[in-house]
């Protein structure tokens, strides 16, 4: 393959294997994110801030240890490079002083400073000497690869013929002879030479000590400072933990009294709800066994009275006097007309009375079948006008409950209105509006007064009054608006999402 074809298929084939596995790594890192995220939210308060304030306390307390180690390495450092300078002023600077009238040491002197590399001086093994002229040439050292070079001056070795004793503490792997080849801590003294009894500076000296010995006070050191500092978040740690963990153990027992009281409230809620439940079902059951005793009294007033008001009817109609029955039968011709009178009134009313009271058959009847017969049945008995509006949205089946309630309340309203209003314009509106079927009953009479001129009676406004116990038992709403000019509406509602429980009510 040559190396163009190799190329085309790098740039063919290398992108597309990045294409294909981006989205993959991109899965495992969202998977990743969100089993993190889960894990989180899965652990307690107090071990979320314990986790947390490790974080926080562990990488505050490592920075402020490396730093505090690091000044405390950098004084024990200048302290021992000090101390080095001033026992290399007393050991090498007289060795020195031919460099005051000439650029080079004498054999002497060079013979001096190789026997300090082979010797302990106060303690100090020095590893090797060189020594520095003003222009970087390296006049003398112990390392003969270095001596008589002309080399890029160090900055250390700069600011060293400026008056200043520079250091530098590292590791050094060790010249072949030197001893081993694993590195040793190495201290580096740059210290200015002067000429005796002068402030003259002539040479700098670049001394290498072994400091295995300072190595190991400054890893003590750390590990001093890294366990004082350790103990001290620690400390910390456990303090504000504890106080966490004791807040935490609060919240909890709030937490499970606040769902005890929640638990109580609710079965509360449940209990109110249970007794709404029964007071609402034996107003049904009120409102059933009234209608009961309604049917019951038309029945019995059907049955009784008005067939022996008939009976005696029939009997006066056959002891009526002739027509041409004498003058002296007058008196009782009058007296038996009148007798007549009243008895038919008193049959017509009883009739009235008994069809007022007794329930056409609800079951299997629509809505639009009941309020048309409460309608027919009102204009037949008072020989008057009503005005029906059927929306088309009706609903074709209601519970018989509700059913007897709307035939009842167009049974009400038609009723009051031919009575007060004298059967003016009365109308009767059934239609579904949203989620509520609405009932309106309307008279163009003179309104209901505010005030009555009239002592109260208590046997007037029961009608109404158990309308409205009626309706609210089977959780409507029922309005009166009345107004002299306008007349009166009775306005009745029903939510239609209630119409399942009464269906089940109904039972």
């Amino acid at each position: 393959m040559s190396d163009w074809q190799r190329s085309a298929l790098q740039g063919r084939v290398f992108p597309a294997l990045r294409a294909r596995a981006m989205p993959s790594v991109l899965s495992m890192l969202s998977e990743t994110s969100e089993a993190l995220s889960r894990w989180w939210r899965a652990l307690g308060l107090a071990s979320q801030f314990a986790l947390a304030a490790a974080l926080v306390i562990g990488t505050s307390m490592a920075v402020l240890g490396s730093w505090v180690a690091g000044r405390i390495e950098k004084g024990v450092v200048e302290h021992a490079a000090t101390n080095a300078s001033l026992h290399l002023d007393s050991f090498v600077e007289p060795h020195l002083q031919t460099l005051v009238s000439s650029d080079q040491l004498g054999e002497e002197a060079e013979r001096q400073l190789s026997a300090l590399v082979l010797r302990r001086n106060n303690g100090h093994s020095i590893l090797s000497i060189s020594i520095w002229a003003a222009d970087g040439t390296v006049i003398y050292s112990t390392i003969p690869r270095l001596e008589g070079q002309r080399r890029l001056m160090p900055a250390k070795v700069a600011k060293a013929w400026q008056g200043r004793v520079e250091d530098k503490f590292e590791m050094v792997q060790p010249e072949d002879g030197a001893g081993g080849l694993a590195a040793e801590p190495v201290l580096k003294i740059f210290t200015p030479m002067h000429q005796t009894g002068t402030a003259r500076i002539v040479a700098v000296a670049e001394v290498h000590e072994s400091a295995g010995q300072l190595h190991k006070d400054i890893t003590r050191t750390r590990w001093q400072t890294g366990g004082v500092l350790a103990l001290l978040s620690l400390a910390m740690l456990t303090s504000l933990s504890g106080i966490v963990r004791r807040g935490g153990q609060t919240i909890a027992q709030q937490q499970k009294i606040l769902s005890e009281r929640v638990g109580e409230l609710s079965m509360a809620l449940v209990h109110n709800e249970e007794l709404q439940a029964r007071v609402t079902e034996v107003n049904r059951r009120s409102t059933d066994t009234n209608d009961r005793f309604l049917r019951r009294i038309g029945a019995e007033l059907h049955d009784g009275p008005v067939q022996l008001i008939a009976l005696a009817l029939l009997r006066l109609e056959g002891l009526k006097p002739a027509a041409n029955a004498a003058t002296a039968a007058e008196n009782s011709v009058e007296e038996f007309t009148a007798v007549e009178s009243a008895l038919r009134d008193a049959l017509k009313e009883i009739r009235g009375m008994s069809s007022g009271l007794s329930l056409p058959k609800m079951e299997g009847s629509t809505v639009v079948q009941v309020i048309e017969y409460a309608v027919r049945n009102h204009e037949r008995r008072t020989r008057s006008r009503v005005a029906l509006e059927l929306g088309p949205d009706l609903p074709k089946g209601l519970p018989k409950i509700l059913l007897t309630c709307l035939y009842r309340a167009v049974q009400e309203g038609l009723n009051n209105a031919f009575r007060h209003a004298e059967g003016k314009d009365q109308a009767v509106r059934i239609s579904g509006d949203g989620d509520q079927l609405v009932l309106e009953i309307a008279d163009g009479g003179p309104g209901i007064p505010e005030q009555p001129s009239t002592p109260a009676d208590d046997t007037k406004g029961l009608g109404l009054k158990g309308l409205l116990d009626r309706v609210e038992s089977l959780d409507g709403t029922f309005d009166i608006v009345s107004s002299p000019s306008t007349g009166t509406k009775l306005r009745i509602r029903f939510d239609k999402s209630a119409f399942n429980r009464l269906d089940a009510r109904d039972v």
